[in-house]
């Protein structure tokens, strides 16, 4: 509990700095939204390990809003490349990941309907994790995409947000 603790700490300490002092060099690049998401998982996963009852719709919709949020901000990183065929392929693998994403998001939230059925929330413990799969494959296929696309001259200098986002997505 404490480890998410000082994560959600550290993330609204990096999203204060995001949002104020590099607002001109990170427009419209969605890494704010990235963090912001992660600050949101950090936040949730610390309440239920505190005990609160946070239903379990809850936990894996906090986990596909960050993954989502993450593989947007590497799409749009991968726009800025010179190579369209890049941006197309990364734009497809985002479109894919997040329509499997969003049906198993919806069959959580539908399981925080009152009287939902019994069978619907099997059916979501059983299968959440292949949503979680689809956007584990495909974000680490973004961060494939954008490390290749990189110029050469920032190749050395970007190896370790590769490593950091891969390893989020790991």
């Amino acid at each position: 509990m404490v480890g998410y603790l000082f994560s959600a700490a550290a993330y609204a300490l990096l999203l204060a700095v995001c949002l104020t002092l590099w607002r001109r060099r990170l427009a419209g690049s969605g890494l704010a939204g990235a963090i912001g998401m992660q600050l949101a998982w950090s936040a949730v996963l610390t309440a239920q390990l505190r005990g609160v009852a946070v239903p379990v719709g809850i936990v894996i919709a906090a986990e596909y809003f960050r993954s989502l949020a993450w593989g947007l901000a590497l799409t749009r990183c991968l726009g800025r490349t010179s190579d369209p065929q890049a941006v197309r392929v990364a734009q497809r693998v985002l479109a894919v990941v997040a329509v499997l994403a969003v049906l198993v998001l919806l069959w959580a939230l539908g399981s925080l309907l009152p009287g939902r059925p019994e069978s619907l929330v099997r059916d979501l413990e059983r299968y959440w994790l292949w949503g979680a799969f689809s956007l584990a494959i495909g974000g680490l296929v973004l961060v494939e995409q954008v490390a290749r696309n990189t110029r050469s001259a920032h190749l050395w200098q970007l190896k370790y947000v590769w490593l950091a986002i891969g390893g989020l997505y790991a």
